[in-house]
């Protein structure tokens, strides 16, 4: 019995393959990077890779990123939550740790914080991969502290190998109305 339970078992492998890389699963770490997703429908889900970066000394929480995949009517983009009060006025710098500037802009503020978002481009996604980190730095309001942040981008390579975001075929995204490509 042992004798044809092995020989159906290598039979289906050599008929079934096996798959290489798997989808990731919600929760699984990348490097610093989890991966996550929303129920947006009982079909569909927006899915996304985060991070949270805590202050040093009090663990608390002062900027969370997300990198979100592109769809077939939109391009990826990353975005920041920072903290409520932060004075936009004098902007948020960021950059990776080559000096190449990443373009944040306002999206809006809630009692969570302040999102800031940019569109993550072909060039964006080759410094996710190539860089070590991203800094920001920026200030809040009433006060002359500015404050800086850095973010790890340790294990974004393996991620967008698993999760096929940003492999060249997903910049070729048609314009859309909304989009304002003109």
């Amino acid at each position: 019995m042992t004798r044809v339970s092995g020989l159906l078992v290598a039979s289906l492998v050599a008929v079934c393959p096996v798959a290489t890389l798997s989808e990731p699963v919600v929760g699984q770490k990348f490097g610093d990077w989890t991966f996550e997703c929303v129920a947006r429908s009982q079909n569909s889900a927006d899915c996304s890779l985060t991070q949270v970066v805590t202050a040093n000394e009090t663990q608390n929480p002062v900027a969370q990123f997300r990198i979100s995949a592109p769809k077939a009517d939109r391009p990826g983009f990353m975005s920041v939550l920072i903290p409520l009060g932060t004075n936009l006025r004098d902007g948020l710098e960021a950059s990776f740790d080559n000096g190449v500037p990443m373009p944040f802009v306002p999206y809006t503020c809630t009692k969570n914080g302040c999102l800031l978002i940019a569109p993550v481009s072909e060039a964006v996604a080759e410094s996710l991969r190539a860089q070590n980190a991203l800094d920001l730095a920026f200030s809040i309001t009433n006060t002359n502290r500015r404050y800086a942040v850095k973010s790890s981008l340790k294990g974004l390579t393996k991620a967008f190998e698993e999760t096929k975001w940003f492999d060249g075929a997903t910049f070729n995204v048609a314009p859309t109305p909304e989009s304002g490509t003109d």
